[in-house]
């Protein structure tokens, strides 16, 4: 099966962050960002490339509303973010602190651990509006931590 993720119509070469076999994964980007999400499964054209089992668009939006400041707080992290509205353009930025400790200490798991999932990332956006377009920067950082004890399942030896 082939996917492919599109942000604004060019492809997403990584979309998830840091992870590893049989554990799933959390997405790069803040469902903030975007305007509309579309996910597709068949029949493509040449467009996408014919070959495909799904495409997933995504759209970000043109131009915030207002200013805001946004703040989130998880049972397993945080997360702040700002937008900054001028009359031709805007800047955005956010910062997300994950850490799964707290959760993997009250909820049995099914992982042998030995330092649990942690990540801390941010992203910004910067729009310009020209009179007969617009220009988006976007940049973000993204750095995961964890260690995890797995079978290698090309191994006899089974680990105890």
């Amino acid at each position: 099966m082939k996917h492919k993720h599109l942000l604004d119509g060019l492809r997403v070469a990584q979309p998830y962050g840091a992870s590893t076999e049989n554990l799933p994964t959390r997405g790069r980007f803040s469902p903030f960002l975007f305007s509309g999400i579309s996910f597709s499964t068949g029949g493509y054209s040449a467009e996408y490339g014919e070959a495909l089992s799904s495409v997933l668009l995504l759209n970000t939006q043109d131009e915030p509303d207002q200013n805001k400041t946004d703040i989130g707080l998880m049972t397993v992290g945080l997360g702040v973010g700002n937008t900054q509205k001028w009359n031709k353009s805007s800047l955005s930025m956010n910062a997300n602190y994950i850490n799964l400790a707290p959760y993997q200490s009250v909820i049995p798991q099914n992982v042998s651990w030995n330092t649990s999932f942690q990540s801390l990332s941010g992203e910004s956006v910067y729009r310009y509006n020209f009179n007969n377009g617009i220009l988006k920067v976007y940049a973000a950082f993204d750095a995961s931590q964890f260690d995890v004890n797995q079978t290698n399942i090309n191994s006899h030896k089974q680990l105890e």
